[in-house]
């Protein structure tokens, strides 16, 4: 953590590797090492992992490559350094954690591989099983419990940013808010680890084009977040008048339809008591 504390981390990455020091810190990552990915990905899971570090830590460089392709086109937003400067847990902030996740976020691609006969290859599920292998690695370490709970749940949804809309759609308001909703306080650093992700998978293979209309979606998500607040909103509507109001028991299907209600009044489809009546009776 010292040592992704500091600047250039990818070289200190490498460092230890070749010192043969990094693997015993984290042995999970020697089974990634030669594991060979989709065409897609320009290295194999090791390398784009180490890669995923350096492209996290380049995004906010912006003093030496601001107007360079591909770092001209990262979404930014205000008071981002200072965002980033918060500490999260044990000592250490928020970049240094979106680093250390960056480090691990594919850590359970080598137990989850598949190639199908067409020998097309999957990693079904990496994501859940790699959000567990690091809430495990780090309690090991002796990590708090927030730092824990907030480098695994980045793990679990590093994907979802590039999941939220069809290819060619921005995603809807509904599933911005879904998206806050299920990330909380990791939802805009899950947006930075899969910008740098997405770098590192593509590395010198990366087009202008898919690069700006992922930025494109990114920067749409990070523009509604001041719009957006999952606990912003005065409740329109209780459990207990749904109950009285049709007849129903205490039970998960009041909770599915207050959030109903919820999601919409966050998207700007339903203002009043009246208005998510009306929803849930339809």
């Amino acid at each position: 953590m010292k040592l992704l504390s500091q600047p250039k981390s990818c070289q200190n990455l490498r460092l230890l590797d070749n010192l043969q020091l990094l693997c015993k810190i984290v042995p999970e990552l020697e089974e990634t090492k030669g594991v060979v990915q989709p065409k897609e990905h320009h290295w194999n899971v090791f390398e784009h992992s180490i890669e995923t570090v350096g492209q996290v830590e380049t995004l906010f460089e912006t003093s030496n490559n601001g107007s360079i392709f591909p770092y001209n086109r990262i979404p930014k937003f205000e008071f981002m350094d200072r965002y980033f400067s918060e500490e999260i847990s044990d000592g250490y902030n928020r970049s240094e954690f979106l680093k250390l996740t960056a480090l691990l976020h594919d850590i359970s691609k080598p137990s989850t591989k598949t190639v199908e006969p067409s020998g097309k290859i999957r990693f079904i599920g990496h994501n859940s099983e790699g959000a567990t292998v690091v809430s495990h690695l780090l309690e090991k370490y002796r990590f708090g419990r927030t730092g824990i709970d907030f480098a695994s749940r980045m793990v679990l949804y590093h994907l979802r940013p590039s999941q939220m809309a069809e290819p060619g759609m921005m995603p809807s308001v509904r599933a911005i808010y879904r998206y806050f909703r299920d990330l909380g306080n990791a939802a805009i650093d899950t947006l930075y680890l899969n910008l740098g992700d997405y770098l590192a998978a593509r590395g010198p293979e990366l087009g202008a084009s898919e690069w700006g209309a992922h930025c494109e979606t990114i920067d749409h998500i990070l523009k509604h977040m001041s719009t957006i607040n999952v606990n912003r909103n005065p409740a329109l509507i209780d459990g207990h008048v749904i109950m009285k109001t049709f007849g129903l028991q205490p039970g998960p299907d009041v909770g599915k339809l207050i959030e109903l209600v919820n999601e919409a009044q966050a998207s700007g489809e339903i203002s009043s008591t009246h208005d998510a009546m009306g929803l849930i009776e339809t």
